[in-house]
């Protein structure tokens, strides 16, 4: 765990360099070309981005078989040649699979993203599968193996929908760059908020306590995963709402707060209660310290149901700089926190640091939400939703003294919650909103028999080709 905690960390400080938030650019600009029926622009901007990142990937592929073995060493954590070209192989199939996902989400073609997505989780579980049933090997090679199968379909796909050719237009690629530029200041951030803590464990304590502290931030970054994708889908849907005023996008804003609390909260119940019996049961009894780190970074979820929204609407509103800004304050709190808290209590104090950052992004995303952008928030159906969800939680309290079984304490949980959540907590329309994602839900498998986008030239593109 702790080598591939030391993989991942490395793959995310040379994806940011080499991606320059671009796919971030890609997403806005798509959903932008798609409304106006540009759908031309959506090739040219795409296969510009992709030559361009293709080019970059090469350079932070070379720098990183330099650079590698030297950061390890800070890390204690061994770095040799085969695995720092795996690392480049790894950057360039990582790229490809994101850049292709955010294209389909900005064309609001939500599945095939998805799909994209998903083939990596499969074909991590597959060989996670064989490891155990036949041959063990290094775990990094599971995202090796992910993000083979999830790049090279992307652009299979990117292909088949006629988005990718060779044709590269410098107009879209500077429009992109220049959007972009404040995304960079805000992935480097974002991968100091993410990774600052292995490091310094690292630093102070080793492999070791990097991997214990990955398991139990593992399961917390699973539990995250499908919500962040829906709050990808969100950049382009804020990118035509604002274009209605602030009202309706205050409104589309408390809708996906509500929303986002409503599954967010459960998570948090869920880790907080049976943290200990979920670390175990994925990682056996040797990480058990690891269930302290995952009970803490769970209440983090009561935060990101605002956070996560938020920082959607600003990208897709054009507020790249105050989202940075948002995201820097975080940064000053987390650095001096990391340093100082996982010295005197190690991992637990690495969570608590991480806590301690989410909580100051929420208040800034909060300030600037409401007197930045004056944007009407009403938090009231969260609040509500937080006080049933401790009232939830103190009943399973009592039901675990009563019972120690796994399955009777999560099918209660499960029951108590939704159940209860349905019938006493949300509203007429709230229920019709989740009536009608479940309709769409089941009808979106008809996506996936599209043969792809009809690609007629605008009679408003005038850019040449160069």
């Amino acid at each position: 765990m702790g080598e591939y905690a030391g993989f991942m960390m490395f793959l995310s400080l040379f994806g940011t360099f080499a991606a320059f938030s671009l796919p971030r650019a890609v997403l806005k600009f798509t959903a932008e070309y798609e409304e106006t029926g540009r759908l031309d622009r959506v090739r040219a901007l795409f296969s510009s981005v992709f030559l361009f990142l293709t080019l970059t990937c090469l350079v932070i592929a070379l720098a990183s078989i330099v650079f590698s073995p030297l950061l390890g060493k800070l890390i204690h954590l061994p770095v040799d040649g085969r695995r720092a070209l795996l690392l480049g192989a790894t950057l360039f199939l990582g790229t490809y699979s994101i850049l292709s996902s955010t294209l389909f989400l900005g064309l609001f073609r939500n599945v095939l993203a998805f799909a994209i997505s998903a083939s990596s989780l499969i074909a991590m579980a597959a060989l996670a599968a064989y490891a155990y049933l036949a041959h063990l090997f290094p775990v990094y090679l599971l995202l090796v193996a992910g993000y083979l199968v999830s790049g090279v379909l992307g652009l299979l796909l990117a292909r088949r929908q006629g988005v990718l050719s060779l044709r590269f237009d410098g107009g879209e690629l500077k429009r992109a760059l220049l959007f972009s530029a404040p995304l960079f200041l805000v992935a480097g951030l974002d991968f100091l908020v993410e990774w600052f803590d292995r490091f310094s464990l690292g630093v102070y304590c080793g492999p070791e306590e990097m991997g214990i502290f990955s398991a139990g931030l593992g399961v917390f970054s699973a539990a995250r995963r499908l919500p962040l994708s829906l709050t990808e889908v969100l950049v382009p849907s804020y990118a035509k709402i604002s274009l209605s005023g602030k009202e309706v996008l205050g409104r589309a804003l408390n809708k996906n707060i509500a929303f986002y609390a409503l599954v967010f909260f459960f998570l948090t119940l869920l880790f907080v209660l049976y943290a200990r019996e979920i670390v175990v049961l994925l990682f056996s009894g040797a990480f058990a310290p690891a269930a302290n780190v995952l009970a803490i970074m769970s209440a983090a979820f009561v935060f990101s149901a605002i956070t996560n929204p938020g920082s959607s609407l600003l990208i897709g509103c054009g507020y790249t700089r105050l989202n940075s800004l948002n995201y820097a304050a975080g940064v000053a709190v987390l650095v001096p926190s990391l340093l100082v808290f996982t010295r005197l209590w190690g991992t637990t104090g690495a969570a608590a640091a991480k806590l301690l950052t989410h909580a100051v992004t929420t208040a800034g995303m909060l300030l600037i939400l409401k007197k930045a952008l004056r944007v009407p928030i009403d938090l009231r159906s969260p609040l509500k939703l937080l006080l049933f969800s401790a009232a939830v939680g103190g009943a399973i309290l009592l039901l675990k003294r009563a019972t120690p079984s796994l399955a009777v304490g999560l099918g209660a949980l499960g029951a108590l919650y939704f159940g209860g959540a349905w019938f006493l907590v949300l509203s007429g329309e709230e229920k019709a909103y989740l009536r009608e994602i479940a309709r769409q839900a089941r009808e979106g498998r008809r996506i996936l028999r599209n043969p792809g986008v009809a690609w007629q030239e605008s009679e408003t593109s005038t850019e040449p080709a160069v």
